[in-house]
């Protein structure tokens, strides 16, 4: 854990001649924390991965060949008791980012096997702010088709940001 150097609470004291010095002393602590923090979330996904494979890979794989199905740990330290037990373990996943032909068969495979009805399409309309009044209309009409319809509202970080750096360049109060 990174103590706290004196310089962050010591800058109101600074004269002139040293603020230089100080703001490289904070530029460079900030600089060697956006390091730590990257290394320890780096370090936190290897544990991640660690853990996963021990869950599902190597506990699995020594209790299959002890012939057990559960073992009990007794509280060590600060560490409470633990029972490990097998069970079994589901997940299922047709990702985004597999090529058409690939989820595509995924999903003919479960009409295949009568789950067709866990396919969902989502279609994304942008109406433009001033068009309001024509998405009411258009969910009406899908109402009407008994289609449900989520609306969610949102403006793109990058846009948001881009007015709002133009509103403060040219002095325009926007809170």
């Amino acid at each position: 854990m990174t103590d706290t150097p004196d310089f962050v609470q010591d800058h109101k004291s600074a004269t002139t001649e040293d603020q230089l010095s100080l703001i490289r002393d904070r530029a460079a602590f900030a600089r060697d924390l956006e390091k730590q923090i990257a290394d320890l979330e780096e370090r936190l996904k290897e544990q991640k991965a660690l853990l996963y494979n021990l869950y599902h890979q190597d506990l699995v794989d020594m209790m299959d060949e002890a012939g057990i199905d559960q073992i009990g740990l007794p509280a060590h330290g600060n560490m409470p008791p633990v029972d490990a037990k097998l069970q079994p373990y589901y997940h299922a996943v047709i990702p985004a980012n597999w090529p058409p032909e690939k989820r595509d068969q995924a999903f003919h495979t479960l009409e295949r096997f009568n789950a067709g009805d866990l396919i969902k399409t989502e279609v994304s309309i942008l109406f433009p702010r001033e068009e309001h009044g024509r998405v009411a209309a258009f969910l009406d009409w899908l109402s009407d088709l008994k289609v449900v319809a989520n609306i969610k509202e949102s403006v793109h970080h990058g846009t948001l940001t881009a007015w709002l750096r133009e509103q403060v360049e040219h002095g325009r109060p926007c809170g």
